[in-house]
């Protein structure tokens, strides 16, 4: 969703996981949410981002992975309000196909290269 600035809106609550969980307990929770990224936060820190591909792939390994050993960190972030250019910009920027949105240093969301499409195909459809 954004605003008629193009500022984009986060709308959905944020799911993370402990560093500390394991990667079966990481997949599960994706699975039962329906979530390709879970933020990896230790208290009120963010330290990273996990993605399905490198749980799946840990898991391959039949190895034990901790979600904190396979995040991306330090993730790639957008301030809450940045335009959608500059979500798109971060998520490039990044390597991964999201990035978490950040106000006043706690993560309120996050932006996935799904959301930007469904952005744009709906700037599209409104003009």
């Amino acid at each position: 969703m954004t605003t008629d600035e193009g500022t984009v809106l986060v709308s959905r609550p944020v799911l993370a996981v402990d560093p500390r969980a394991d990667a079966f307990t990481a997949l599960e929770v994706m699975r039962r949410n329906r979530v390709r990224h879970l933020p990896v936060v230790d208290g009120r820190t963010c330290v990273g981002l996990l993605t399905e591909a490198d749980v799946l792939a840990a898991l391959a390994d039949a190895l034990p992975h901790s979600a904190g050993s396979l995040c991306h960190s330090p993730p790639p972030t957008v301030p809450a309000g940045a335009p959608l250019g500059r979500v798109a910009a971060q998520i490039m920027a990044g390597g991964l196909d999201a990035a978490l949105v950040i106000r006043d240093s706690v993560l309120i969301g996050m932006f996935t290269c799904v959301d930007v499409l469904g952005q744009v195909a709906q700037n599209d459809n409104s003009s």
